[in-house]
């Protein structure tokens, strides 16, 4: 399916027998017209997109180290310039030309060309202009694209401009300081995004907004305190900043976004202002030696007490300082709520565990615990739920590995058995510990549902026995639960599974489902399954969710039923052993990339085995899969 612009207001009607686009429109108030459709087409240089009034170049696949925009491409005037379209080419590309017809050029189209040295616009254009190889908006008052090859160390933007663009500097590999004018007010997502050696940014006041990303990977910054006009603070704006060691956060602002300062290893004191209203999630995850919050006595919606980070009436504990070091913790009294992600811990970069404090969580009167609220603390062995817990997301425990047991008290909305949580009613197996030392598990009659991630990452279960009685499968239920029988079936029960449900367990040798039970196998549900040789799709199944089979590496024969009318991107793509593979008449929708695209010459090609006539032959011929007739 034609992939639209970021920018564009697009109407996607999904018709036809391979899904195909119907009507696309494109256009947005850069200047760019709504326009029809038509074509996606590519020369020797370029690729791109043709509608009714003009082009869009959506890629350079040529070889010149100066890359000259035509003014025209499919018989269109060339009006854009698309996302990461100059960006993702593998040249070192030093100059790009910009026509005067161009009126659009998403933010990130040269994002990734870290060799331009130049960019030039033509004197004609109404849209850009560009002043020593940087381009500009026309009135000048927005910095654009800066030349990420560029070997000065130091720059100082010129006054009069009061934006600075999206992606404009990101990928400057030279550049150590930044000197921004009075006049600048906005500093856009992805501005200065992976500037290795960028240390210094001098931030006037005036500074309203700090995109999203805005800094991310700028591993040398250091920056003491923020701009006393600054508003908010995007997601992941600083994210692995590792040079930030303190930072005080003026009173104006009032919105921290997602991961804000995620992983500012350096991050000793944070300062948080009285303004404050929202505040997201892990805005402070990762900072390894941040050991207390700080917060403004007059702030109105959050609170401080004993470094931790709560709602003012202190019924959610929001954030939990990641450097702290206790490792028996007891939630206090007044929380009802622990939120989402306030115990995360980073999932990668530290496998030796030696921030990983937490080995004993009171939760007293804890009603609600919040998604991955303590994911991936593994020092966690045991966990007991107090009487006064109604709610426990499916992923607030989601990799502490080392869990042998849940426990729970009497009168909860949940109980556990043999250690192993349920609901009250023990319809739902909810979580199953990883580090439970029995081998052999039979799921209790009477259970209809598995959870979301309830055996997840689960390697120690090498026999698993299913209850008859279970009805539907959880979302990611076993993920990477890679030893738990050779066999699985399911009886006639079974309504649905869930998505990634079975996706990366290694060892289980066949799926056995009945017929006409479940209606779709979902995304992911069996991607990178590496045990089993073959697979029956039970009918009843009528359709084959993106990424259902992807990447199965022993997987040689799969049998497709007559009930199945869609199969979705990239299903059976990057199957090593499966070389043939029958695709029935009922099949009337496909998806990108079903098998994986392969030459003639190539030993691990998929060979199809379609109806004369039918919408598979046609997707085949129009893709290039080889292809044999019933």
């Amino acid at each position: 399916m034609k992939k639209a612009l970021s920018i564009f207001l697009c109407l996607i009607i999904i018709a036809g027998m391979f899904a195909a686009c119907g009507e696309e429109k494109a256009g947005d108030e850069s200047g760019l017209k709504e326009s029809e459709f038509i074509k996606s087409d590519k020369n020797d240089d370029f690729e791109f997109d043709v509608y009714e009034d003009y082009s869009v170049v959506t890629g350079y696949t040529g070889e010149d180290f100066r890359v000259s925009i035509p003014s025209k491409l499919g018989g269109k005037h060339v009006r854009g310039i698309g996302e990461k379209a100059i960006g993702k080419s593998m040249l070192a590309i030093e100059v790009v030309d910009i026509p005067a017809g161009v009126v659009y050029i998403d933010p990130s189209a040269f994002s990734g060309c870290n060799t331009v040295t130049t960019y030039t616009v033509s004197g004609s254009n109404d849209s850009y202009k560009s002043e020593k190889g940087v381009i500009y908006s026309k009135d000048g008052k927005n910095l654009l694209h800066y030349p990420a090859g560029r070997a000065e160390e130091a720059y100082s933007v010129k006054d009069g401009v009061e934006g600075i663009g999206d992606y404009a500097f990101s990928d400057n590999e030279k550049i150590t300081k930044i000197t921004l004018p009075d006049s600048v007010t906005q500093l856009g997502a992805h501005a200065f995004e992976k500037c290795d050696n960028l240390y210094s940014v001098v931030m006037p006041d005036g500074i309203k907004n700090i995109g999203g990303y805005a800094f991310y990977e700028c591993m040398k910054l250091v920056v003491k305190s923020l701009p006393s006009s600054l508003e908010t603070i995007g997601e992941h704006a600083f994210d692995f900043c590792h040079s930030i060691a303190e930072i005080s956060i003026p009173d104006s602002v009032h919105d921290i976004g997602d991961c804000a300062f995620y992983k500012c290893e350096s991050l000793k004191s944070v300062f948080l202002p009285a303004s404050l209203t929202k505040y997201g999630y892990r805005v402070f995850a990762g900072c390894k030696l941040l050991n207390d919050f700080t917060i403004s006595p007059k702030c109105e919606n959050f609170t401080v007490d004993a470094g931790i980070l709560y709602s003012a009436d202190r019924t959610e504990l929001v954030e939990y300082p990641y450097g702290k070091t206790l490792d028996d913790v007891s939630i206090a009294d007044s929380v009802k709520t622990i939120r989402a992600y306030s115990f995360f811990r980073s999932f990668e970069g530290y496998e030796d565990d030696d921030d990983d404090f937490i080995k004993k969580v009171n939760f007293n009167s804890v009603e609600k615990i919040g998604a991955y609220a303590f994911a991936n603390r593994k020092s966690l062995t045991q966990i007991n739920l107090p009487a006064t817990i109604k709610e426990v997301s499916a992923t607030a425990f989601n990799l502490c590995t080392n869990i042998a047991s849940y426990n729970v008290e009497e009168g909860a909305g949940y109980v556990s058995v043999d250690g192993v949580l349920f609901t009250a009613d023990k319809k739902t197996l909810v979580a199953y510990p990883c580090a439970k030392k029995d081998m052999t598990y039979s799921i209790p009659e009477g259970v209809e549902h598995i959870g979301d991630y309830a055996f997840s990452y689960n390697s120690v279960i090498n026999t698993l026995n299913f209850a008859k009685s279970i009805k539907t499968i959880g979302n990611y239920a076993f993920y990477s639960a890679s030893t738990f029988g050779s066999v699985v079936e399911f009886t006639e029960n079974l309504e649905s599974i869930g998505e990634y449900s079975f996706s990366r367990c290694l060892s289980v040798e066949q799926f056995i489902f009945k017929d006409n039970t479940i209606k779709e196998i979902p995304k992911g549900a069996f991607e990178v399954i590496d045990g089993a040789y073959e697979f029956i799709i039970p009918k009843g199944v009528t359709k084959i969710g993106e990424d259902a089979f992807r990447e199965c590496g022993y997987l040689s024969y799969i049998e497709i039923p007559d009930t199945v009318t869609e199969i979705c991107d990239r299903a059976f793509y990057d199957m090593d052993d499966i070389h043939k593979l029958t695709i029935p008449a009922s099949v009337t929708k496909f998806g990108v990339d079903v098998v994986t695209p392969s030459a003639e010459s190539d030993p691990d090609k998929v060979t199809v085995t379609v109806n004369a006539g039918s919408a598979a032959e046609e997707y085949c011929k129009t893709t290039g899969i080889p292809y044999v007739v019933k």
